[in-house]
């Protein structure tokens, strides 16, 4: 075939499936509909000013495919005025799309229902690499708008490079939460075990658009910067994360948070309770540090610092990346003195899908908790 200049319309459950057709590698992808104009000229192949949907996404942009290299060459122009972020989750090997009928196919359901009842969130379902190499790429995705129920990311501007194996982020840039995070990352597939080296870099991001709607958002805000840099190895995303080495540090300088807030993870009952009666406010941050160290996915708090005018709250522990675990225990320790503050530890704990915050009973003790109540009581009457 030759000299073709023709409309098309193409469809589909997963674009990945068009590699025994085509030899162009393309991640896995929910249900699929695009119509544009497809031309061949020698041995280049274009499909230009195509539009339609992917998933729960809008895209449109132009494709162009050079078959005459050794390896097919494909440059790409993507857009999407509106993106579902579970769209790209094929991307690091996991399932995109989770709305039966609609998203979705019905493979891709049945794996999100094996997904949903997994104790894990990085997803183990090995790399291709025999895709992987069978052609280079140049790739450009923009998203205006990214649709996202559990993360405030806004949109995407996404630069990728597949060659000899090798895949590049250089960057991927989110805006994020009234700021943005630049992602350069590198996926050497030329050669096993996979490796892969991840910097990440957070600026400006408002702390606000990371807690629930209501007064205690609304009283706290912060521009929260810092760096992750790791390397790993492996045939999948959960081998990689398992294997990762590297430090990551976050900070906050600036802004304030909830008086309250503040109040009840020190566990300052009294002052607690007078900020209630007399109303939420913000009081200034004057700064927070995370600094976390590791090897082969075991990260351990090197620095914990979270300190406000009332109250400075230390940490220490560890994040599992093997296992998907947080173990982190924070000691809160007001400024000032209050009889009903119970200066307890406050235990950061459970996989990734099941985080909780609670008092710790073995570091508090219930015989302290008791001594304190007399206390109080003593120097009441």
């Amino acid at each position: 075939m030759k000299g073709e200049d023709v409309s098309l319309d193409i469809q589909g459950d997963d674009m990945a499936k068009l590699d025994p057709l085509l030899r162009l590698v393309f991640p896995t992808t929910p249900p699929y509909r695009l119509k544009g104009g497809l031309k061949h000229e020698g041995d280049v192949w274009s499909f230009t000013k195509f539009s339609g949907r992917v998933g729960g996404s809008d895209l449109s942009g132009n494709i162009r495919v050079d078959t005459a290299p050794k390896r097919a060459f494909m440059k790409t122009d993507l857009v999407s005025d509106s993106l579902d972020f579970n769209d790209l989750a094929g991307f690091i090997g996991g399932n995109p799309g989770t709305a039966p009928g609609k998203t979705a196919s019905v493979e891709q359901n049945n794996q999100a229902v094996v997904g949903k009842t997994s104790d894990r969130i990085f997803p183990d379902q090995p790399y291709d690499l025999e895709r992987l190499r069978a052609m280079d790429a140049d790739v450009r995705l923009r998203a205006k708008k990214i649709l996202s129920l559990k993360l405030p990311i806004d949109d995407l501007n996404a630069t990728l490079s597949l060659k000899d194996g090798v895949l590049s982020f250089a960057p991927a840039t989110f805006g994020v939460a009234n700021g943005r995070v630049e992602i350069f990352s590198t996926f050497d597939g030329s050669n096993r075990p996979s490796k892969v080296k991840i910097d990440a870099r957070l600026r400006r991001l408002d702390l606000q658009r990371f807690l629930a709607k209501g007064s205690l958002a609304q009283n706290t805000v912060g521009p929260i910067g810092g760096r992750i840099v790791l390397t790993g190895t492996g045939q999948s995303f959960h081998e990689l994360m398992a294997t990762a080495t590297g430090d990551s540090f976050f900070t906050i300088s600036g802004g304030h948070i909830s008086e309250l807030l503040v109040e009840l993870a020190g566990l300052d009952v009294a002052h607690a309770l007078g900020v209630v009666v007399s109303g939420d406010k913000p009081i200034p941050i004057r700064c927070a540090v995370l600094n976390l160290q590791g090897k082969n996915g075991q990260m351990a708090v090197q620095t914990l610092v979270f300190d406000t005018a009332n109250s400075i709250i230390s940490g220490e522990g560890n994040i599992d990346l093997r296992d998907e675990k947080v173990n982190i225990v924070m000691i809160p320790a007001p400024k000032r003195f209050s009889p009903l503050s119970l200066r307890s530890y406050i235990r950061v704990a459970g996989g990734f899908k099941s985080i909780s915050a609670f008092p710790d009973p073995i570091k508090t003790g219930t015989d302290s908790l008791v001594k304190r109540i007399f206390n109080v009581v003593a120097l009441l009457v």
